[in-house]
């Protein structure tokens, strides 16, 4: 392509070689991060935090039990009975391990003696914890019902909590109280900056009330750019009426849980005619493309109406290239151009053996494409098998139907409320 004809190019479109329109912003950007170095945790918080920790830890005790289930083949007062008659034996001297071996009904624990190992609170039966953590260590308890039905429980040992010390705690307490501050922290800074921000006329002033820097992004449109420029809700707030036209600061924007930012339009570029020297390449590359689609489509609707009318014969080889051949394509055949199978499958049967059908299509990269029906081979009859299941497939769907058309039928009668 020669150089006028791509000046002439730009001339005659000179509307799509336009510049995008695009903002330049100022902005203060506040981090939850950058305060954690400023806040200072308390020696008296920090003890209160331990004590608290402490506190929260509980001992474990070793339970072994007895249970007899409420069911089907035992009733409440049955069960309770068969409970009181081993207590009974226990109270004669029995082994509470041997008489769980033999009469538990819990499967986990009864080849066990019973035994359920160390456990904190919050893991039993209310009903049963409260009786375990009321029993001295050895002592059986009396009779317990729970969901699970009637237990006998001993308690085999009780294991003190291990207190971590103080010194072993004080970095993770310390990082957790920070964290609190930091957090607190930042919620009133972000409401400084957003109500400083409402009040002034530029971002200096809240800048300095909060010790923060004025930063400047590079110019972006409206498809975004990097950075905080990638973020919607700054692109939104970029090109919105309040700040574009009338010049006034966001509100605080989330970019996300750790940052927000407030942002001023500082410059709004309008779209400019680019020069020709910066979109002459690609003015050359689309012409080009053009006139090689052009020349390809004439060739080819050529050959086409040659091959129609029978003047160029049909070959292996046409005009030096050669067919590309595939048997019994469907709709859905796989490795095929599907604007290729839309033609196909929208092209007449051939008239008879030796006469094949021709169309064409010129592809999204230019290219002209010839294609060839030469037979159509008809379905194979439906089996009754796959009849049957078609008539069930019509009778679902009209069923369906009918009762869409029932519903909206009542529904164009009825008064609903909706909530």
């Amino acid at each position: 392509m020669t150089d006028d004809e791509v000046k002439a190019h730009y001339d005659q479109h000179a509307k799509e070689f336009m510049s995008p329109e695009q903002v330049v912003l100022d902005y203060i950007e506040l981090k939850k991060s950058s305060f954690f170095d400023k806040v200072q945790v308390k020696d008296e918080d920090l003890q209160a935090a331990y004590q608290k920790e402490i506190a929260n830890l509980s001992e474990q005790r070793r339970a072994a039990h007895i249970l007899i289930e409420v069911n089907d083949k035992l009733n409440d007062e049955q069960a309770k009975a068969k409970i009181e008659e081993i207590q009974q034996r226990l109270a004669k001297g029995e082994d509470f391990a041997a008489l769980a071996k033999e009469y538990s009904q819990d499967p986990g624990s009864s080849s066990k003696g019973g035994d359920l190992g160390y456990a904190g609170k919050g893991v039993y039966d209310p009903a049963f914890e409260d009786t375990l953590y009321a029993l001295n260590k050895d002592q059986v308890s009396q009779p317990v019902r729970t969901d699970f039905g009637w237990h006998l429980i001993k308690l085999l040992g009780v294991e003190a909590p291990s207190v971590p010390t103080f010194a072993s705690l004080k970095d993770k307490l310390t990082t957790d109280l920070k964290s609190q501050l930091v957090e607190q922290k930042f919620v009133e800074v972000t409401k400084q900056l957003e109500d400083s921000a409402f009040e002034s006329s530029d971002l200096s002033q809240p800048a300095q009330d909060l010790g923060l820097k004025v930063q400047t992004t590079a110019p972006f449109g409206r498809e975004g750019g990097e950075g905080i420029t990638a973020n919607r809700a700054v692109i939104q707030a970029a090109f919105s009426p309040e700040v574009l036209e009338e010049g006034s600061n966001s509100n605080t924007l989330e970019l996300d849980p750790e940052t927000v930012v407030v942002v001023r339009s500082k410059e709004h570029l309008q779209p400019q005619q680019l020069p020709l020297e910066s979109v002459a390449s690609s003015i050359r590359t689309q012409l080009v493309k053009e006139h090689a689609t052009a020349a390809a489509k004439a060739k080819g609707e050529a050959l086409l109406a040659g091959l129609r009318d029978g003047k160029i014969p049909l070959a292996a080889k046409q005009d030096g290239r050669d067919w590309k051949s595939m048997e019994a394509v469907t709709r859905s055949q796989e490795g095929v151009d599907p604007q290729v199978l839309q033609t196909l499958f929208r092209m007449p049967k051939p008239d008879g053996k030796g006469k094949p059908e021709f169309a064409s299509i010129t592809a999204a990269d230019g290219s002209f494409v010839i294609v060839r029906l030469n037979g159509v081979n008809q379905a194979a009859a439906p089996t009754d098998a796959e009849k049957a299941q078609y008539r069930r497939f019509l009778a679902s769907r009209a069923g369906q139907q009918d009762f869409a058309a029932y519903r909206a039928q009542l529904e164009s009668k009825a008064k609903i409320e909706k909530f």
